[in-house]
């Protein structure tokens, strides 16, 4: 009797059944970061991307716009300074030129785009002035939410910190278990 295994046909349906496996980690880790995020809108702006396999790497990622960045970080005061894309929004034209720290600052008169891409005009009379602390004493009556700090709820970080430690290995060991190798596997009787 003689045994042969098919190896490079196993591999390339082993690499499709991981892809499927990446998928499924994909969504749990989504839904995990969505269920952690503490407004409607970061919610709604985390979304996930294709799944790529090239040259035996499977990538998914997982992407958020504005308002998920803001959930995921915070906002004001309360942002979190270790926020990886801190130092590009703080050099970008979205950041007001007039806040030297986190806190929610007046602008300069004139026209702006916000980091949702708003074009806002400010009348520049509030330049530099906490509108944090006048939000909180109920002196802003219009868009006050706009001006409140926000804690971050790092629902992202925690859920890719749960992946990691317990869900990741469960997923990778339910693939390599629930997948048909024995398919690939060529019995043939041999005569003496």
């Amino acid at each position: 009797m003689t045994i042969k295994f098919d190896a490079e046909k196993a591999v390339k349906a082993f690499e499709s059944h991981l892809v499927k496996t990446v998928r499924a980690i994909q969504m749990e880790l989504l839904h995990d970061a969505q269920a952690g995020m503490t407004t409607p809108e970061g919610r709604q702006d985390l979304f996930a991307e294709g799944i790529q396999a090239a040259a035996g790497i499977i990538t998914a990622q997982i992407t958020g716009g504005p308002w998920a960045i803001v959930d995921e970080y915070g906002k004001g005061s309360l942002m979190d300074p270790n926020n990886p894309a801190l130092d590009e929004y703080r050099n970008s034209p979205f950041w007001n030129p007039v806040r030297k720290d986190l806190v929610i600052r007046g602008r300069p008169a004139g026209p702006y785009t916000n980091i949702f891409g708003e074009r806002r005009v400010s009348s520049g009379r509030a330049k530099g002035v906490n509108l944090e602390r006048l939000a909180v004493a109920g002196k802003i009556k219009d868009d006050v939410d706009d001006f409140l700090p926000k804690y971050p709820s790092h629902a992202v970080k925690i859920a890719f910190r749960w992946m990691r430690l317990e869900s990741f290995q469960r997923h990778l060991n339910m693939a390599i278990r629930s997948f048909p190798w024995a398919r690939y596997l060529k019995v043939t009787n041999t005569k003496r």
